[in-house]
């Protein structure tokens, strides 16, 4: 930056990159076009990616485009059928807006204005009737999907909604329409869901730049134009099924604008996913009768992380939006929609320092009758005084920190940006200075080789925190990351291909036996006296299964510190 020169674009230095945010709120659809789809010369493309154009404008002809409308499904997070009453009828079921769906409609909207989209949560719509004792089962909702699109797409963000997922894509297949996949798991079974024809494109990352260009690719095809214009050009981070293959584009991190999406609560029913669910328990003990909405201030992580697929997804490093974009996202919904609680989407919430004390004291200093949790967690090594004040200030009712294992070795081996003093530090600092804000911290069981002188290690650090709430998993090793390549190495079993087989994996073990209506006996013919176990021994998962239940009940239950 030169002397002299305005920050209003948030210049700010990181450790590892620098990264920008804009004012995007007040530039004009010109403006952002340019930094979305920057300038390329037709005829700089290389011959191997024409003929992969020529290819996918093979596919697109088979598809008229009649009424312009597209189409956006979320699929349920579990099959619909087994939505127990009980619990939708407590709001005991999550359910988070369908935030990407409205960048992405957003997104057509700006530089495809003539194209129609709808959204269905079909996850919401699920729970809704079955509150309301109507007929919610899967092919009744697949039967509320209307006929007259031009193109559907589904959002697969995570392996344990496959099923739902490839449900979907089936009943979609006699319609004869484009169907275009995205999210992140769809990026990484991308071969799978082409390979058996579930779809015909998939885009991965980010989808708002892609769907434009495909739309305008779309278009010209079927003006007879057989070369990609300036505005169809630049294709990357798609793939598509082309005769008994697949066919890929160049894969690359784009720069993205964080649309305003103010507009687009009115294309969702906001004050549904009050009435009939929360995006979780934290939500709930702001008390149940504040509404509440989801929002990302901060696209990616600063860290990487062997274990998580955030920074091969979405790039190094965090992409922050501007705090004043934020807290008008914030204000609309405050005074126009009756929103009073915030649960932030972030998976590294307080990325710059400089930029969410900015953003916390301003929002600290408009005096709402706003709170706010981070279920996704934060790093403990951007806690400090001035932070934690910053945020308990205003409106944080719930946070918490990634701890993983309480192996020192472990933890380094796993790249994450925490150490263990950093972590007692910042658990400290709330205690002591903040105690009205919740505790939570999450845990990982299942590292490979992990032997139980570890797990306990874990144990017994999670018990030293005396945390409010300690979340426990065992460690599902996601597709393209550096642990999944390590355990498929050895031949873990976890690694084995899986697509189609709607093998569980739920979060925890007691939430796998209640969505199976089984009981603790009907999986553990015996007790482990874990007292008596070889430290030095490498538990089975049989073991680590049971384990992590003795972790719970000790931890949160019979250890709670309330």
């Amino acid at each position: 930056m030169k002397k002299g020169e305005c920050r209003k674009d948030g210049d700010y230095e990181g450790k590892h990159v620098t990264m920008k945010y804009r004012r995007v709120n007040t530039m004009s659809v010109e403006e952002v076009r340019s930094i979305m789809f920057p300038a390329l010369d037709p005829g700089s493309i290389s011959g191997e990616t024409l003929e992969k154009y020529s290819s996918l404008c093979e596919l697109l002809k088979r598809y008229p485009v009649r009424n312009r409308k597209m189409f956006l499904i979320s699929p349920p997070h579990m099959f619909p059928d087994h939505i127990i009453k009980r619990m939708a009828d407590v709001k005991g079921y999550m359910t988070y807006l369908p935030r990407g769906f409205m960048v992405l409609s957003k997104a057509v909207k700006m530089f495809n204005p003539r194209w129609d989209i709808q959204i269905l949560d079909m996850n919401l719509e699920a729970i809704k009737r079955a509150v309301n004792h109507e007929r919610h089962d899967f092919d009744t909702l697949l039967k509320t999907i209307p006929d007259d699109c031009d193109i559907y797409g589904i959002t697969y963000m995570f392996a344990s909604v496959e099923l739902q997922v490839l449900n979907i894509l089936e009943y979609l297949k006699d319609k004869g329409k484009l169907v275009v996949v995205g999210g992140v798991q769809a990026s990484v079974d991308c071969d799978q869901i082409l390979k058996h024809r579930y779809a015909d494109i998939v885009i991965k990352r980010d989808g708002e730049t892609q769907i434009n260009r495909l739309l305008w690719l779309w278009e010209e095809v079927l003006r007879g134009e057989s070369f990609p214009s300036r505005k169809s050009a630049g294709i990357v981070n798609l793939s598509f099924s082309s005769g008994d293959g697949t066919v890929s584009f160049e894969e690359k991190i784009e720069e993205l604008v964080s649309l305003d999406v103010r507009d687009q609560y009115d294309s969702i029913n906001l004050q549904n996913y009050h009435d009939y669910g929360t995006p979780g328990v934290w939500c709930r003990t702001a008390g149940r009768k504040r509404k509440f909405a989801t929002i990302q201030s901060v696209k990616g992580c600063r860290g990487r992380c062997v274990f998580c697929a955030v920074s091969g997804y979405s790039g190094r490093g965090g992409k922050p939006r501007h705090p004043d974009d934020v807290l008008e996202e914030i204000l609309y919904l405050y005074h126009e929609k009756g929103v009073r609680h915030i649960e932030w989407m972030d998976d590294d919430f307080l990325y710059d320092r400089e930029r969410i004390l900015e953003f916390l004291n301003k929002l600290k200093n408009l005096n709402l009758d706003l709170t706010w949790s981070t279920s996704a967690y934060v790093l403990a090594v951007a806690v400090d005084e001035e932070i934690a004040k910053a945020m308990a200030d205003s409106g944080c009712v719930m946070t918490g920190f990634g701890v993983e294992t309480g192996d020192e070795n472990r933890l380094r081996s796993l790249k994450k940006p925490a150490t263990h003093k950093k972590i007692r530090e910042a658990v400290e600092i709330f205690r002591k200075n903040h105690p009205r804000v919740i505790l939570s911290c999450s845990f990982i069981l299942g590292f490979p080789n992990e032997t139980y002188r570890e797990l306990f290690s874990t144990f017994n650090f999670a018990r030293e925190l005396k945390l409010d709430w300690a979340v426990h998993s065992i460690l599902q090793p996601l597709k393209d990351t550096d642990i999944y390549e390590e355990l498929r190495n050895a031949g873990d079993a976890r690694t084995v291909e899986s697509f189609g087989k709607g093998i569980s994996s739920a979060f925890t073990v007691g939430r796998d036996l209640v969505f199976k209506g089984l009981t603790f006996d009907d999986v553990f013919p015996e007790i482990i006296d874990f007292r008596t176990v070889d430290m030095d021994a490498v538990p089975t998962g049989y073991e680590i299964r049971q384990f992590q239940i003795y972790f719970n009940v000790f931890v949160n239950l019979i250890g709670n510190v309330n």
